[in-house]
């Protein structure tokens, strides 16, 4: 693997392996029959345990459901390749729903992306997948011409 990309790989594996040594084991929280839901599964037992403990039933229910959520996917227009404008335009004739962002500059938020990590737009690289966050820290830091930045976030 070229460069760092095996760092990530091997991070997410011990986390994968990690995560299979917990105790696994799905869960309903006790006295809720609203909570017997699939939303509130796919949460291990010692972390509803504690959320439980710290929270309550309701509330622990709450996180359940909000970290169960699809994400909203976020762009960034790589405008050394093509303009934010045609970018826009050529995603929704191949069927995307972006949306420029007010307040970043090169912002696309995506509604409905469907395969649009694997798409042409990504892979020659005239759009990244990029947080909104991520973005707007960028923006908010204005590097200069010939600063270097070090971005370490994985």
């Amino acid at each position: 693997m070229k460069g760092g990309q095996w760092k990530g790989k091997f991070i997410n594996g011990v986390l994968r392996n990690i995560q299979g040594k917990q105790n696994s084991t799905k869960c309903s929280l006790k006295d809720n029959n609203s909570c017997n839901t699939p939303a509130a599964l796919n949460h291990p037992q010692w972390l509803i345990n504690t959320w439980t403990k710290r929270y309550g039933n309701q509330r622990t229910y709450e996180i359940c459901r909000a970290n169960n959520n699809s994400y909203q996917l976020y762009g960034r227009c790589n405008t050394l390749i093509t303009p934010l404008k045609d970018l826009v335009s050529q995603l929704q004739t191949s069927g995307y729903e972006p949306h420029a962002v007010a307040f970043s500059p090169l912002a696309i938020k995506i509604d409905k992306p469907g395969n649009l990590p694997f798409s042409s737009f990504v892979q020659q690289g005239s759009l990244y997948i990029q947080d909104l966050s991520a973005q707007l820290v960028v923006h908010l830091a204005n590097p200069k011409k010939g600063q270097k930045v070090l971005d370490a976030c994985s």
